[in-house]
């Protein structure tokens, strides 16, 4: 479900650009008809309903979609903590990490989840890795916050069958854990 809802956000945003420009062209003549006096009584009133009610339509779309991404971001790393994963491929810039122990993935993911969330602001991911999860078919990418120590982004990068031109980072969780700092430095050490 929240590989359709993807899907869905993608080409929502690709009808945003053309929906805005035609909105503002029809708001446009719209203007210009209404001083010239074309649209009287009913037709005016009718006219504004429909364009407003496409508006609403497809803003309310939008927000509901992302707020179901969100919830099933959610739901999706909740079964990856409680242990339903066998295999993870933790990948950098300099190492490829294969695991099978659904143990060290479930704590892996139980220290995320667990993890203090915080909100969002000015900054960056750095040193970000690459968490690949073969029979999920999902790939995500963990990276520590450029200015604040021991605060993590946890993003997701794609799903199975994906296209690797379309940008889908959809951050999860952004939060601070000093117990994710060590759990990284005393398994995985040093990846960059």
């Amino acid at each position: 479900m929240d590989i359709t809802l993807t899907k869905v956000i993608q080409f929502m945003t690709g009808l945003f650009m053309p929906l805005w420009i035609i909105g503002v062209v029809v708001i446009f003549i719209y203007t210009f008809l209404a001083q010239r006096e074309v649209f009287k009584g009913s037709k005016h009133k009718i006219f504004s309903r429909i364009l407003v009610g496409v508006a609403m339509v497809f803003v309310l779309a939008f927000i509901c979609c992302g707020v179901l991404q969100d919830y099933f971001a959610n739901k999706t790393l909740n079964s990856f903590a409680a242990g339903h994963l066998d295999s993870l491929v933790i990948q950098s810039k300099s190492k490829h990490i294969e695991i099978s122990d659904p143990a060290f993935i479930r704590e892996l993911f139980s220290i995320i989840k667990r993890g203090q969330k915080v909100s969002a602001h000015h900054s960056q991911s750095v040193d970000r890795i690459k968490l690949i999860l073969p029979r999920a078919g999902y790939t995500y990418s963990l990276g520590k916050d450029s200015e604040v120590k021991d605060e993590f982004w946890f993003d997701w990068v794609s799903y199975s069958g994906s296209d690797p031109n379309v940008s889908l980072i959809r951050t999860v969780r952004q939060f601070r854990s000093s117990e994710l700092s060590a759990w990284l430095k005393q398994n995985v050490g040093n990846l960059n």
